[in-house]
């Protein structure tokens, strides 16, 4: 089966059935509001705060807008767990179960690398980087909602199961903006999250740097993919 008729396929019977255009829709406009909140409340609440405490927040910007796009970036593929849930992939097999998965993972890593290249574009999180680098990041971004639909899909039959799975993901997303701000060797215990090292892949002004922390970030989700995947398959019917 080809992936041109996965992808039709899942188009046709999934996403335009069941109100699934709608939340397509609220997939793509979500990522620019939740952005343009916080480029339009971020400075005044930070000032805010800076007037009560007598710190100044204004640097931390770049900080919010990057955890912001790392939890943008999973939205898809938690949507699309929970979808493949609810329509009961998990019980088919063969090729029908192949092509359902293969759609899934698909859209979402479609859907998130287009969200994370609004968000970044509105958000601008690191003015001194240019457009190559946000499609590096996208597409890093954009990895880790494969990686939570898979890691969703491979320990959870039920909703329940699937959004205490999410929740469990989210220590990797918790782990970025810790390392960010701790100093060493305080931060090593951040290294274990790819979004860790997709956020310096970012902010690095080297190239090369930016490089290396990609290949990192891509190294552990592979890694994680590959538990995950030989999970799943235990869990076949």
């Amino acid at each position: 089966m080809s992936l041109k008729k996965i992808f039709s396929g899942i188009l046709d019977n999934d996403i335009g059935k069941g109100g699934g255009s709608r939340i397509m829709l609220l997939l793509v406009l979500s990522p620019p509001a939740l952005i343009l909140v916080l480029r339009v409340g971020f400075h005044p609440l930070a000032e805010m705060i800076g007037t009560l405490t007598g710190k100044d927040l204004s640097g931390y910007y770049s900080l919010a807008a990057l955890i912001s796009i790392s939890v943008i970036s999973v939205i898809p593929g938690i949507f699309f767990a929970f979808d493949a849930l609810r329509r009961g992939y998990i019980a088919q097999t063969g090729r029908a179960f192949l092509s359902r998965l293969s759609g899934s993972l698909l859209y979402s890593f479609l859907s998130s690398i287009i969200s994370v290249v609004i968000a970044g574009l509105l958000a601008d999180p690191v003015p001194s980087e240019g457009i190559i680098r946000l499609l590096l990041a996208a597409f890093l971004f954009a990895l880790q909602s494969v990686v939570i639909c898979l890691f969703m899909l491979s320990f959870s039959r039920t909703y329940l199961k699937a959004l205490v799975s999410a929740k469990a993901y989210s220590v990797f997303i918790l782990a970025a903006p810790l390392g960010l701000v701790l100093n060493s060797p305080w931060n090593l215990l951040s290294f274990f999250s790819p979004f860790y090292w997709i956020c310096w892949s970012w902010l690095t002004e080297i190239p090369a740097q930016a490089l290396i922390y990609g290949m990192i970030a891509s190294g552990i989700s592979a890694a994680i993919l590959l538990i995950t995947g030989i999970r799943f398959k235990k869990m076949l019917p």
